[in-house]
């Protein structure tokens, strides 16, 4: 019996996954056995690659094909030289090139094979707004296009600044946003919450399903002994982590972690930061340690006592908190940091504004037995809700359901 192909669609690689985008787009189809799926990158063509198709086999019926396109770099490279020369922060050059982007699509070579992949998938799944114009209008009629949300992109990009290019770029996201939500056939979503958003801007929501975030990392035991700390951190402290790429959300949130570290110090509170947002930041108090892009996070959270997430920006929600929680760590998040997480989560981690996120702390900190409890907590709720495996089995039975049978 013929499997049912779906064809995923991404402006970025997703294995192996590193970042919070990644480690979605990666997993939302990391289940096995029941379709083909394979996924369809846009990039432009790295220093001393050959323009063209770059395959990965993940699994037996789990491709990667990356399209490394010579335009896209000539195109991208064209537009920074001369934006250069003006004020435009950098952020918003990115963003106006990924949410035109589509535009380049029509001009691609044969070689891509995408012409191909369309015809052949029967569904496509499309990661992100930003590419979704060009495969709506030009996908059979009998294939199904799936709108994947990482983020309620108008809310998460509402930082931008009230310039001109950053009211048009606003403008154009609400664009793609608004298309990709009405015109798709479905929306996988990571929260209700992201729902109740669009249909209050007078969007029209129909098919949906939510998928939260989850995370592929659940050790059989979260041991500290294995754990890794920074330093000459001893096994007396303790120790807060935060992860985080580098997107404004982070930087807020680590601005936030350098204004209340100071009220830690003198209870022995140490704070490590992980990610690729360190290389924004130098001078931080003494019990704050940027330790940078890291290639194994499990030594760092099995060597922590208190996950953070001190967010109060953003979209969709935050895959730190479903990493914090599966390795067994108590965490202290901001009720916004919280969205997407809040069904069955009550007694599982800790809420606070921001302006008394140091008494959590603090309290924690002291509480050794509030931390057991609550770090045993929140690993249960982690093996039973946030594998990727579990979550990519309920997206398929979604398709099977409402699509296939």
């Amino acid at each position: 019996m013929r499997k049912p192909k779906i064809l995923q669609i991404s402006h970025h690689t997703a294995y192996p996954p590193t970042s919070g985008g990644e480690h979605r787009v990666h997993g939302l189809l990391s289940a096995d056995g029941r379709f083909d799926k394979t996924r369809w990158v846009f990039q432009h063509s790295p220093d001393g690659e050959k323009e063209g198709i770059h395959k990965k086999q993940i699994g037996d019926d789990y491709t990667e094909l990356i399209y490394y396109s010579g335009l896209r770099k000539r195109v991208h490279n064209n537009i920074h030289e001369k934006i250069a020369r003006t004020d435009i922060d950098n952020d918003l050059i990115g963003l106006c090139l990924v949410i035109n982007e589509y535009r380049l699509l029509k001009h691609i070579s044969d070689d891509s094979n995408l012409d191909d992949l369309m015809n052949k998938a029967d569904i496509i799944q499309i990661e992100y707004p930003w590419l979704f114009p060009y495969f709506f209008r030009n996908k059979k009629n009998k294939t199904k296009i799936i709108y994947s949300s990482h983020n309620d992109e108008v809310e998460y990009h509402n930082y931008l600044p009230d310039s001109l290019p950053g009211r048009y770029i606003k403008w154009t996201i609400k664009r793609r946003e608004r298309a990709a939500v009405e015109k798709s056939d479905a929306v996988v979503v990571v929260s209700e919450r992201d729902i109740s958003r669009y249909q209050d801007r007078g969007w029209k929501v129909g098919e949906h399903v939510v998928c939260r975030n989850g995370t592929p990392r659940v050790p059989n035991s979260a041991d500290p002994s294995n754990g890794l700390r920074v330093g000459d951190i001893n096994d007396a402290s303790v120790v807060c982590i935060f992860v985080g790429t580098d997107h404004q959300p982070n930087r807020v949130a680590i601005d936030e972690i350098i204004s209340f570290a100071g009220e830690l110090a003198s209870d022995d509170i140490h704070i490590e930061i992980l990610g690729s947002v360190c290389q924004r930041y130098t001078d931080t108090p003494e019990n704050v340690h940027l330790c940078g892009f890291v290639d194994e996070l499990e030594p760092y959270l099995l060597g922590a006592d208190i996950g953070l997430n001190p967010t109060t920006l953003g979209g969709g929600s935050n895959i730190k908190l479903a990493e914090y929680l599966a390795y067994g760590l108590p965490v202290v998040s901001t009720p916004f940091g919280s969205r997407g997480f809040e069904s069955g989560t009550d007694d599982v981690f800790l809420t606070s504004d921001i302006g008394s996120f140091p008494d959590v702390i603090k309290e924690l900190s002291s509480d050794a037995e509030l931390r057991r409890a609550l770090g045993q907590r929140a690993r249960t709720f982690a093996i039973e809700n946030l594998r990727w495996d579990n979550i990519s089995e309920k997206l398929f039975d979604y398709y099977n359901q409402q699509f296939l049978d």
